[in-house]
């Protein structure tokens, strides 16, 4: 199984991890997202850890590969930051502004 970082559930959030739950391969254990209430959400969900902030995120959970869907001015730096940690990346497009 592995296992996903999922950052950001929002919309495409959503999306993902519906999509990940469908292949029976693949399994959100863990989510970053600034809101409260969506932390929440995702908990009940999706069974997995919550954490505020990717760096949290990375710093704590077991993952085989980060998933960003947060919005697109955050893209750049969260890619850098998942591929610092060492982790295979997925990214909503675009992977940056400029």
């Amino acid at each position: 199984m592995i296992k996903v970082g999922l950052v950001g559930y929002g919309f495409m959030g959503h999306m993902h991890a519906q999509c990940y739950e469908a292949t029976g391969k693949a399994k959100v254990s863990a989510l970053a997202d600034v809101e409260d209430e969506r932390r929440k959400e995702a908990c009940e969900k999706l069974d997995c850890r919550t954490f505020s902030s990717l760096g949290d995120m990375l710093a704590s959970a077991d993952l085989d590969m980060v998933d960003i869907c947060t919005p697109t001015y955050l893209h750049e730096e969260m890619v850098i930051a998942a591929a610092k940690a060492g982790k295979p990346v997925f990214c909503e497009k675009p992977m940056s502004l400029s």
